[in-house]
């Protein structure tokens, strides 16, 4: 895993993924409980990569069934990225309206707070 810290606008954009992602449910487990813990994940397990076409909300329980050291070394992450990318684009064309406007959101707002800070 990459040892980038989180960039200061993650808390944000945190929030905006869990909104965008909350009502399709954990497509690893395929179960909508919402009353289970859920959590971002980075598909390309870059911690500074705000993008938000490499997030994906998963439940807790599964997101640490895949940080293990096992699944990190070889084939199980390449396939759970390609896994995941395929599911974000699907989501994307099924919903394009609300999809789109909740990354174009992430991204202003990520590029307005790294020019903000800049003019400082």
């Amino acid at each position: 895993m990459s040892e980038m810290r989180y960039p200061s606008t993650w808390k944000e954009v945190r929030r905006l993924i869990k909104l965008r992602d909350v009502k399709y449910g954990c497509p690893l487990c395929n179960e909508d409980d919402r009353t289970m813990k859920i959590t971002v994940h980075h598909t390309d397990h870059d911690r500074g990569n705000s993008n938000p076409t490499e997030l994906i909300l998963l439940h807790m329980k599964c997101h640490n069934k895949i940080s293990t050291k096992e699944w990190n070394a070889g084939v199980g992450r390449d396939i759970l990225k390609e896994y995941f990318l395929s599911i974000l684009k699907i989501r994307a064309e099924e919903n394009r309206f609300s999809f789109c406007a909740y990354n174009r959101k992430i991204r202003y707002y990520v590029n307005d707070r790294r020019k903000s800070s800049l003019r400082k």
